[in-house]
């Protein structure tokens, strides 16, 4: 995060967010993949539930990505092939930014002074 920024606070949660709007990105880039997928190249469906729309093609993406496999709707085909690479790619992006996130804190509290041993006041 660039020093630049005042609040030290301010740059963990500017971090956060980022990182939750690429996810969001990199799921809304999938679910336009399905939708091409179905509408246009006829490479499979999305059966189950109604996922119809642009909202039912980005709650199918989120959930595969995400890993939840709630069930209700279900990729047929060669979509099969997709989602599993969306759910493979979901894993580890979500582990990685994880990662990334406590590398950062541990950044942040070194900045600050704590060094683990005893707990300081900050401002």
């Amino acid at each position: 995060m660039p020093r630049y920024v005042g609040n030290r606070h301010l740059r963990i949660y500017i971090l956060v967010l980022g990182i939750f709007f690429v996810h969001m990105i990199e799921i809304s880039v999938y679910a336009g993949a399905y939708y091409i997928a179905s509408s246009v190249m006829d490479l499979g469906f999305l059966v189950g539930e109604p996922a119809r729309g642009v909202l039912g093609h980005f709650y199918t993406s989120a959930v595969i990505y995400t890993s939840l496999g709630f069930g209700d709707v279900l990729p047929t085909d060669h979509m099969r092939f997709m989602a599993a690479t969306e759910a493979m790619n979901g894993l580890l992006l979500i582990a990685w930014s994880a990662s990334f996130l406590y590398a950062a804190m541990g950044c942040f509290w070194h900045e600050l002074g704590y060094n683990g041993d005893s707990p300081k006041k900050y401002d």
